[in-house]
């Protein structure tokens, strides 16, 4: 049983609004540390993952499920508590995850997400998730997710895929490829989706890495001729439903900019450290994708929220939030994972990604490069 009782959260601890604390988190549920693929890029792949992890003894699921539920129960707010259902591979967990959805009451109060790769996806998981209301993002590279991470699983698990009731995408692209193609890829699945089921996928998320090369990253060029792509593709009026979507996202970028707002990280998110990482052991982790064991659920929630919060290592998050330029990346600009991160690389390459969306916009839209009037 965890140390912190549904009275303590709602009375307050030492003085601190713990209705507030609950209000303001969101949860990653880190099913195991395992996975069936080995992508090239993968974040987690330093932590040393070994496909016996999420078959070990310690688990703690019901404590997990306790500790979720006060939280939940705590909350005044509106806006459901945020679960994301995260590994490793979560679905070599599936069976956890059952008993989660299915031990949670009063489910109008959560929102459900799991990330995974699709391969173990069956018309049982499916359902499963279905009937929980479960949006799922499926991680997919296109016409490289074979070479990055062994397996395609538009190719493998189609079927299944069309008969989610909430989707969405994650891809990464590298060198070689563009984001532009990217886009169309998913929007091809996307137009099947929606002329199966009535309905769009979710928002979808295409991230740009750093390769093993220049040659095989994703560099400020491929940026310049993405964004030319798909500003063109606005003037001609055709354009997919995601193609859309990721046009929109720049242009907003840019109006947000000339207006002089600035970058502000979700409520719970990694960047304010109360999107909290917690195992199925019952130990908390400063991040999803680390396994630093800094907290465990026994703790009270003011205490494992400011064990996460002093891991914001790089300083660099409470610079961007008063940096005009950070609102054009509109992403996280730096991880709190990365250590040895150089800021001033970090603030540079922004500047540099930033002045190119200014450009481009000005080029398309009739704007002013110094982002005065868009």
């Amino acid at each position: 049983m965890i140390a912190m009782t549904l009275d303590a959260v709602v009375m307050g601890v030492r003085g601190v609004d713990m209705e507030k604390l609950a209000n303001d988190i969101g949860i990653g549920l880190v099913m195991n540390r395992a996975c069936n693929l080995h992508c090239k890029y993968c974040m987690q792949r330093k932590l040393g993952m070994k496909m016996a992890d999420y078959e070990k003894p310690d688990k703690r699921v019901d404590d997990v499920i306790r500790f979720i539920q006060e939280i939940a129960d705590a909350r005044t707010t509106d806006i459901p508590l945020f679960i994301s259902f995260y590994g490793g591979e979560p679905l070599m967990s599936a069976a956890e995850i059952r008993q989660i959805l299915s031990s949670l009451s009063h489910k109008e109060k959560f929102h459900f997400e799991i990330t995974t790769n699709g391969k173990l996806l069956t018309r049982d998981i499916v359902n499963l998730l279905n009937d929980n209301d479960v949006h799922v993002m499926i991680s997919w590279d296109g016409k490289d997710s074979s070479a990055q991470r062994g397996f395609d699983v538009i190719k493998e698990k189609r079927e299944l895929i069309m008969q989610l009731k909430h989707l969405c995408f994650s891809s990464v692209v590298c060198g070689g490829s563009s984001v532009f193609d990217r886009v169309k890829e998913i929007s091809a699945i996307e137009e099947e989706y929606y002329g199966r089921c009535g309905r769009h996928t979710d928002k979808n998320a295409i991230y740009p890495v750093k390769g093993e090369s220049e040659e095989k990253s994703y560099r400020d060029k491929d940026f310049r001729s993405d964004l030319q792509k798909i500003f063109t593709k606005i003037g001609s009026g055709k354009m997919s439903h995601v193609e859309w979507e990721y046009a929109s996202h720049f242009v907003k970028a840019a109006k947000d900019f000339s207006e002089g707002r600035k970058w502000q990280p979700s409520p719970t998110s990694c960047a304010m450290g109360t999107m909290i990482a917690v195992a199925m052991d019952g130990t908390v982790n400063g991040c999803i994708n680390a396994n630093d064991n800094i907290a465990t659920i026994d703790m009270s929630l003011e205490e494992i929220v400011e064990k996460v919060k002093t891991l914001n290592r790089t300083a660099l998050f409470e610079k961007c939030t008063d940096c005009a330029y950070a609102v054009l990346r509109g992403t996280t600009p730096a991880c709190r994972l990365d250590a040895k991160l150089n800021p001033a690389e970090v603030c540079r390459h922004c500047k540099v990604q930033g002045d190119i969306l200014l450009e481009e916009i000005a080029k398309h839209f009739g704007g002013k490069a110094d982002g005065k009037s868009i």
